[in-house]
């Protein structure tokens, strides 16, 4: 069924997107959530102008650098998801604690594997179960 949730993150994490030749950067579904609640207007101003604002306009920075593939904020929800292109674990933890909201949110970043990565895996289980039966 086209346009579910698993199919962005299939399609972020290598499908419909050829591999750049050279390129060995790693990408990484980030999932944030349970954002605050501010229980007076004075302090949703407040978190809004130097926390989530910022927040978004550091995500349009690297989407426009191109360490941001795909995200956005789920609908109704004081969360966002995105998958991120980085050259290590390290840098990828970099990016993630560089974001304003960083000690807000509660956080979960997930290495995906490339999909000719394990295509090509799948394919030699295929070999080696064949070989076994012969």
């Amino acid at each position: 069924m086209a346009g579910t949730k698993s199919d962005g993150i299939m399609l972020a994490a290598g499908f419909g997107r050829p591999a750049i030749p050279g390129r060995k950067a790693m990408q990484y579904l980030v999932e944030a959530a349970r954002g605050p609640l501010p229980p007076s207007p004075e302090q949703a101003i407040a978190l809004l102008e130097g926390t989530v604002i910022p927040h978004f306009e550091y995500m349009i920075r690297l989407k426009a650098e191109g360490k941001i593939l795909a995200g956005g904020v789920p609908v109704g929800d004081r969360a966002f998801v995105c998958v991120i292109e980085a050259a290590s674990n390290d840098e990828a933890d970099r990016i993630v604690r560089d974001m304003p909201a960083w000690g807000l949110l509660e956080w979960k970043v997930t290495p995906l594997q490339s999909v000719e990565a394990r295509a090509e895996m799948e394919r030699n289980v295929v070999q080696a179960l064949k070989s076994a039966r012969r």
